[in-house]
C-alpha cells in the first residue's frame, strides 16, 4: 500500500507543544490514531506532518483529518503536501516518470530554467514545492502537464474548510449553520 505524505495546519487547545495542555493534545492525538505523524508547533501554526499507508491520497488525507477534527477543541484549517519533495515525488504528483523530472531539473526538456535545489537529503536533490508549483503554473505546456488530481482535490478540501471557518462566524444564520454542519457531516464526516 502507498504512503502519501502531506502537512495538516490546525487549530487546537494548546499554545505551546510543551506546556501540559500541549502535551495532553500530543496524547490525544496518539490515543485517536494519528500514530504515523508528528504534531509540530511552526510559528504560530499547529501543523501534523504525516506520513500515512491507505489506498488512495484522499483515503490517507480524510482519515488523518477526520482524527484531528475528532480531539476537543481541535479544528483542521488546510492540508498542504509537505514543501521540500524529491524528484521522485514530484513526478509522482504530477503523473510523470522520474526521468522527465530529470530532464526538466538538466534542461534538456521544457525552457531549461527548472528551480535550483533548495536542499539536499543524502544523495537526493530537495526542491520547494511552491517553487515548483510556481514555475509549472508559468509556461509549462499543457500537453506536458496536467493538473494533479491529489492538487485539485485539496484545493476543493481546503475551499471547504474555509468555508466552515467562516461560517463558524456567523452567530446569526443558524439555520443556515445547520443545513451546511449536514452537509459538511454527511459528506466529509465533519461537523462545523
Amino acid at each position: 500500500m502507498p504512503t502519501y505524505s502531506f502537512e495538516i495546519y490546525f487549530n487546537g487547545p494548546a499554545d505551546d507543544l510543551d506546556s501540559p495542555e500541549g502535551v495532553r493534545l500530543l496524547d490525544a492525538a496518539l490515543s485517536a490514531g494519528l500514530n504515523d505523524g508528528s504534531i509540530a508547533q511552526i510559528d504560530a501554526d499547529l501543523v501534523a506532518l504525516v506520513d500515512r499507508a491507505a489506498p488512495t491520497f484522499v483515503d490517507a488525507v480524510m482519515s488523518a483529518v477526520v482524527q484531528l477534527d475528532s480531539l476537543d477543541r481541535c479544528s483542521v484549517e488546510r492540508v498542504w503536501p509537505p514543501d521540500l519533495v524529491s524528484a521522485a515525488e514530484i513526478a509522482r504528483r504530477y503523473g510523470k516518470t522520474r526521468q522527465w523530472i530529470h530532464q526538466l531539473v538538466n534542461g534538456s526538456r521544457g525552457r531549461g530554467d527548472f528551480p535550483p535545489p533548495f536542499a539536499w537529503g543524502g544523495s537526493a536533490a530537495r526542491w520547494r514545492w511552491s517553487d515548483v508549483e510556481r514555475y509549472f503554473a508559468h509556461g509549462a505546456a499543457p500537453e506536458e502537464l496536467e493538473a494533479s488530481a491529489e492538487a485539485a482535490f485539496l484545493e476543493t478540501l481546503n475551499a471547504a474548510l474555509e468555508f466552515r471557518r467562516r461560517l463558524r462566524k456567523m452567530s446569526s444564520a443558524a439555520d443556515t449553520r445547520r443545513v451546511v454542519d449536514d452537509v459538511l457531516h454527511e459528506a466529509l464526516g465533519l461537523t462545523a
